[in-house]
């Protein structure tokens, strides 16, 4: 068995948006993480952990399935990831949190310190394509994981297991990153509050850790490397995305119609389609080469005259016309996960709609 640094193994493909830092791997999003192809009989994972509230939680997927799903706890160190296999088998392995950050928990950590194995690394293929998606809980996995009546919040139900996002990822043979927080929106969050949108941190690497108990410069100096990478500006050159799918609206919806009065939400709607054109504005910017696609209904869709004006708007004020919305299927019935979220059913139809519509615009030279 020898033991490595995540920087001493150049053949490992590190997930999710991060600081450029590899010793350690700080892990910040749902997704991120590490994936690698291995010839090995036997897998460890090293990790430093901490929370004061949510627990994060770990999915290891070999050759695309799941095989194992834990929650982490502060005593962990050393993870097993397998034992027993073939030796000289390839096995492409990913291993990934499976939990959103937790801006109310400035203490919650994941790093990734070191593997220890029996095995050698291979190069991976590169992705097809680069898939980012800005979203909410849906875009989290929440309630893919709980019994089907249950509406308690736990870092439990948040899983990437099915998700519409790795799905749509897996049918594209492409690699994909979450920039994603339950009850978040483009304008405002489920409760009406404005400070909880993802546009106003979407340039940063994880810039929404803390915001809810102290103030970024607090945080930074409190946790020391972990917050201050997180608050750090975005590369977003290290990983051009080749298309961005936003799924955002299902929690401004609820925002405007149960937190503004009557005659306010007019206005409130006016807001957030201007919202949009902004946040589609800023994507571009960040992502020159990027198509956009704002998929949205999988929970309904009351705000779809609002975002197909915000694309018209945007290519309007613009001239560009590589952005459009595509509308998703709606959960049925039967097809719901926990917490009223949808199920593995509901995400199967999103990431087969949105994978089907990535395959027209390359059959027409709009995505590479």
């Amino acid at each position: 068995m020898s033991i490595y640094t995540i920087g001493e193994i150049p053949q490992l493909r590190i997930l999710g948006r991060n600081d450029g830092l590899r010793d350690p791997l700080n892990v910040y999003w749902h997704g991120g993480g590490v994936e690698m192809n291995i010839r090995a009989s036997e897998l460890w994972l090293d990790v430093r952990v901490d929370y004061d509230y949510m627990e994060p939680w770990l999915v290891v997927f070999i050759d695309g399935a799941p095989i194992q799903r834990r929650m982490l706890t502060k005593e962990d160190r050393r993870i097993p990831i397998f034992r027993g296999m073939e030796p000289g088998v390839l096995r492409r392995v990913q291993i990934i949190r499976d939990t959103q950050p937790m801006p109310f928990d400035p203490k919650i950590m994941l790093q990734f310190t070191g593997l220890e194995t029996d095995g050698t690394f291979e190069e991976l293929p590169a992705p097809a394509l680069r898939l980012e998606f800005c979203g909410d809980s849906i875009t989290c996995g929440e309630g893919l994981a709980g019994f089907g009546d249950d509406n308690e919040w736990r870092a439990a139900y948040l899983c990437n297991i099915g998700a519409y996002t790795l799905e749509t990822a897996r049918l594209l043979s492409g690699e994909c990153r979450m920039v994603s927080l339950g009850g978040w929106g483009s304008l405002m969050s489920y409760d009406g509050l404005k400070k909880h949108a993802i546009p106003l941190y979407y340039e940063k690497v994880c810039g929404m850790y803390g915001i809810d108990i102290v103030t970024t410069a607090a945080m930074a100096g409190a946790m020391g490397m972990n917050a201050a990478g997180s608050f750090q500006a975005y590369d977003f050159s290290s990983w051009p995305a080749d298309v961005v799918i936003v799924n955002l609206g299902t929690n401004d919806s609820s925002g405007i119609a149960n937190t503004l009065p009557a005659e306010e939400q007019a206005a409130g709607l006016e807001a957030f389609t201007e919202s949009a054109v902004q946040f589609l504005t800023m994507i571009r910017r960040c992502n020159p080469g990027a198509y956009m696609i704002w998929a949205y209904g999988m929970l309904g869709d009351p705000l779809r005259p609002q975002l197909t004006e915000a694309i018209r708007r945007y290519q309007e004020q613009t001239g560009d016309t590589r952005a459009e919305y595509l509308p998703l299927p709606n959960t049925e019935p039967g097809e719901f996960g926990c917490r009223l979220h949808p199920g593995l059913p509901s995400h199967k139809k999103a990431a087969q709609a949105i994978a089907a519509r990535i395959r027209e615009l390359q059959a027409q030279g709009l995505v590479r």
